[in-house]
């Protein structure tokens, strides 16, 4: 039998993690549909043919109109999903070098370990998420686009964490920038 004192103990760290998990989330974040896929993640998950195998972020993104195929929502779903897979490779092209930045400082400043790369940070982010039993399953809204620029608004349903996404278009898809917020 665990004392109440083990109980408090354990929690503690679990908390601290899973929150600090949202945070890197919430970081980088897209909307909401019907469909679920077999990882439970409700919405459009798009075609895996446009994404790019590469380990490391996408370049910063030019201010150029939108040719991507797709949408900010779709993109983003694919990102979570190859961030819980993971498919550190994948997940990796959707984010921006500032945005990586900005997530390794996020996990550091946690006292949640130390990673150096895109590729570490998605891996053992989805190590995290996985031991704390976190769900990707989130509601979003698209609450700006353009053809060079969107914001979405994303709540994760069983944590109520939340914050705006904003996103740039960049090849065939859309990117997160380090202008994702935490609100809540």
């Amino acid at each position: 039998m665990v004392s109440l004192r083990e109980q408090s103990s354990f929690q503690a760290p679990r908390t601290a993690i899973a929150s600090a998990l949202t945070t890197l989330v919430l970081v980088g974040t897209t909307a909401c549909g019907d469909a679920q896929d077999d990882k439970g993640i409700k919405g459009d998950l798009g075609s895996d043919a446009s994404m790019s195998p590469s380990a490391e972020p996408t370049a910063e993104p030019s201010v150029e109109p939108s040719g991507a195929a797709e949408s900010p929502e779709e993109s983003f779903r694919a990102w979570l999903v190859a961030s819980r897979t993971p498919d550190a490779a994948l997940a990796c092209t959707y984010l921006t070098p500032g945005l990586v930045e900005k997530m390794i400082a996020e996990l550091a400043s946690g006292g949640l370990g130390s990673v150096a790369s895109c590729e570490e940070l998605t891996e053992a982010s989805a190590e995290l998420f996985k031991a704390v039993g976190a769900d990707a399953e989130v509601v979003v809204d698209t609450t700006e686009q353009s053809p060079t620029h969107a914001e979405l608004w994303v709540q994760y349903v069983s944590s109520g964490k939340c914050g705006t996404v904003d996103m740039v278009p960049s090849g065939a898809h859309w990117v997160m920038t380090e202008q994702s917020e935490v609100r809540c």
